[in-house]
């Protein structure tokens, strides 16, 4: 019989332990990681990034996509209810949580809202009615009277499913619907307080002489029901092999736009980013730049307008400014504003020049 020290038992326990903890952990991540599913047929399209990063506050990586921190959304047919697709739902902070480095100008609403409040929203194809599942990532439902679709013209039917979950038809439209979801638990009041100097001074804090002046979501959601397109719409706004020659940039960085001779650019569905301190200035070839579905661009683009008597830019993915600084100079391009006196005689100078 071979005895063991007990010490090296309880340590090897305790590593055994350890390893399958990491096991379970890497499993259950992974299998989150994998358990999104999407769809695209002739009844419905949805899109997903595994590169997401969710976080509120601060810049996100520039290889990955901002998830929504608060929503998660499912779409279905109405002819198969209980067969739900994951629809990725994106969300944009302000000032993407740069703050404003080197802005000289005065404060503005940007403000007020920085660290506050965020947009989310989420898109998908469709071409017969569908339900979309909207869950409360943060926060609850109690009532299907909570929640406002905004137009609230459509009066679209609405389920309540637990107390975290909503569900919505969407009849079919050839135009599609763009709607807001409103939580009354989402819900704030911004004021104006008449007594600060200068007066109107915004707040969330009410009473006294704080003037109310709106009631919105601090985190708010929209919903893009796109329609599928068919026939002269989709020749229109999809490029194909017949529509000209095509550049297809490789998903990650993306610096070499201005070199293009092709006549149509065409983002296929993936992650792109430009960085900070590029944007595009298309050469006088390209008249058409093309974002799929699930395309996600970081960055900014830019046509002569010497050459083309038209130029078109279509999709339903995702161009974001998110990299660049606040409020950025289109005439120095990367640079903050100038201050107000200095625009003024700058574009006086100009006038005088043409």
């Amino acid at each position: 019989m071979r005895i063991l020290d007990p010490v090296i038992c309880r340590a090897w326990r305790r590593l055994c332990g350890s390893l399958m903890l990491v096991l379970l952990n890497f499993l259950f991540f992974n299998q989150l990681a994998s358990a999104q599913q999407t769809v695209d047929n002739a009844s419905l399209k949805t899109w997903w990034h595994n590169n997401f990063e969710i976080n509120s506050t601060t810049p996100v990586a520039q290889e990955k996509v901002r998830r929504s921190s608060f929503y998660d959304v499912k779409v279905s047919t109405e002819a198969a209810p209980a067969t739900n697709y994951d629809a990725f739902v994106y969300m944009s902070i302000p000032r993407s949580g740069k703050g404003k480095p080197g802005y000289e100008r005065e404060e503005d609403g940007a403000e007020f809202v920085a660290g506050k409040l965020t947009m989310s929203w989420s898109s998908f194809l469709y071409s017969e009615a569908a339900w979309v599942t909207v869950t409360l990532r943060e926060g609850t439902v109690s009532s299907v009277d909570d929640v406002v679709i905004r137009p609230t013209k459509l009066n679209f039917v609405k389920v309540l499913v637990d107390n975290k979950t909503i569900r919505i038809k969407v009849p079919f439209s050839t135009s599609g619907y763009r709607f807001s979801v409103e939580f009354a638990s989402q819900l704030y009041t911004a004021y104006n307080d008449m007594g600060s100097n200068p007066p109107g001074v915004l707040t969330d804090v009410g009473g006294g002489n704080h003037r109310a002046i709106h009631t919105e979501p601090r985190n708010s959601l929209l919903i893009f029901a796109e329609p599928k397109l068919t026939g002269e719409k989709l020749t229109r706004t999809t490029p194909n092999e017949t529509s000209g020659s095509i550049y297809y940039p490789e998903p990650g960085e993306v610096r070499n736009l201005n070199n293009v001779n092709q006549s149509i650019i065409y983002f296929r569905p993936g992650t792109y980013y430009m960085g900070w301190n590029y944007h595009a200035l298309l050469n006088e070839n390209v008249r058409w730049v093309y974002f799929a579905p699930g395309a996600y661009v970081k960055g900014a683009i830019r046509f002569p307008a010497t050459k083309q008597t038209q130029y078109k830019i279509t999709g339903y993915g995702v161009l974001s400014g998110e990299q660049y600084i606040y409020e950025a100079d289109t005439k120095k391009w990367l640079q903050p504003p100038q201050p107000k006196q200095f625009r003024l005689s700058h574009q006086l100078r100009e006038d005088a020049a043409i």
